[in-house]
C-alpha cells in the first residue's frame, strides 16, 4: 500500500512528469529537409532515414522550392536538418547554403558531393558554414554518423539548458530565503526595540 501511496506524493509526480518530458523530446527528432534533384538519391536517402527513425522528411528538387520550405519550416519552429546536393538544376548549393544560413544561423546543413572534399568550391561551402561533408555515393554509415552526431550534440545541449535552469532555479531560492532571513530579522529587531521601549 505504501508504494501506490507513494505515486501521490507531489515531489514524485512532478519528477516524473520531468522524465517523461525528457523522454519524449529526445525520442521527437528534428525535421530533414531532402534538397536533392535525383529521385533515386532521393529514394535512397529517405530510406536511410526510414532506418535512423527520423519520419519527417520534406523533399525539395530544387534550390527555389528548398528555400520556401525551409522557411516554412522555421517559421514554424521546427527548423529541419538540411541535406544539401552540390549540384542543382536552378541555382547551385552556395546561394542555397547562404539564403538558409541569413534565416537560421545556426542550421545544420549536410553537403552531399561527388566532388572532393580538396575541391576549392568545397571548401568554400565549408567555410561559408556546411555542417558536414558526405561524399556520393552516399552510404548509410556516413549518413548514421553524421546523424548520431548531430543526436549527441541536441541531447548535451539539452543536457546544458536543463542545467542552467536548476542553477537560475537555485540562484532564485537563495535570493528568496536571504530576502525571508532579512525581513525576519528586522522585524524581530523592531519588536525588540519596540519591548526595551515600552520597558
Amino acid at each position: 500500500m505504501q508504494k501506490i501511496g507513494i505515486l501521490f506524493n507531489p515531489i514524485i509526480q512532478e519528477y516524473l512528469c520531468n522524465l517523461w518530458t525528457q523522454i519524449v523530446a529526445l525520442s521527437t527528432k528534428p525535421p530533414v529537409l531532402i534538397v536533392e534533384d535525383s529521385p533515386a538519391v532521393t529514394m535512397l536517402l529517405k530510406s536511410f532515414l526510414d532506418k535512423l527513425e527520423y519520419t519527417n522528411i520534406h523533399t525539395s528538387d530544387n534550390g527555389y522550392a528548398a528555400i520556401k520550405t525551409f522557411k516554412k519550416l522555421v517559421k514554424a519552429n521546427t527548423p529541419p536538418i538540411v541535406l544539401l546536393d552540390y549540384m542543382l538544376p536552378d541555382m547551385d548549393c552556395r546561394s542555397v547554403l547562404t539564403q538558409m544560413l541569413d534565416v537560421q544561423p545556426t542550421s545544420r546543413i549536410i553537403l552531399e558531393t561527388a566532388t572532393e572534399k580538396e575541391d576549392e568550391g568545397v571548401k568554400e561551402l565549408i567555410r561559408l558554414g556546411i555542417y558536414q561533408y558526405l561524399e556520393k555515393p552516399i552510404r548509410f554509415e556516413g549518413l548514421k554518423n553524421v546523424f548520431e552526431t548531430i543526436e549527441k550534440e541536441d541531447f548535451f545541449f539539452q543536457k546544458e539548458s536543463e542545467q542552467l535552469q536548476m542553477l537560475e532555479n537555485a540562484e532564485e531560492e537563495v535570493k528568496t530565503k536571504v530576502i525571508d532571513r532579512v525581513d525576519f530579522i528586522l522585524n524581530s529587531s523592531k519588536q525588540v526595540s519596540l519591548s526595551l521601549i515600552e520597558q
